[in-house]
């Protein structure tokens, strides 16, 4: 996605480019751990505790990550279980069944708006991109 907003940047007079941030489960979040223990902002600096080696694969997504966060001002969050069913929650309340590992996007927003990174007045867009069938037996 970051890669598709960056190609059109400059394509029309409306085609800035959004700060981009990700957020991630308190208990598989490799990047919010990466980007924690940086050193200064080149990100690609960072010590990271590995637990087993990473795959090349893994390696090249996390630096196209870390250079879509760095390029767009983004930045990285981690959300606990508790919040991660509490905007499960909200979200089904407004009729949409989604997975939680989708309803990580709203939980790490409030986070973000109490931090103050996001403003109230600003426009934010989230993704949802699992069905609540996906996990129908979390509440």
């Amino acid at each position: 996605m970051g890669k598709a907003f960056q190609e059109m940047k400059g394509s029309g007079p409306d085609h800035a480019v959004p700060k981009i941030s990700i957020i991630q489960a308190e208990g598989a979040n490799p990047l919010v751990r990466t980007i924690r223990e940086k050193v200064g902002r080149n990100w690609f600096l960072c010590k990271q505790r590995r637990w087993r080696r990473p795959s090349a694969s893994e390696v090249r997504h996390r630096e196209k990550a870390l250079r879509i966060l760095d390029a767009t001002g983004g930045t990285v969050e981690q959300v606990t279980e508790v919040e991660i069913a509490l905007a499960k929650a909200e979200i089904g309340a407004d009729g949409i069944g989604c997975e939680p590992a989708s309803a990580v996007t709203l939980a790490g927003l409030k986070k973000l708006v109490k931090q103050g990174f996001v403003k109230p007045e600003e426009s934010v867009v989230l993704v949802l991109t699992g069905h609540v069938l996906k996990d129908p037996d979390f509440t």
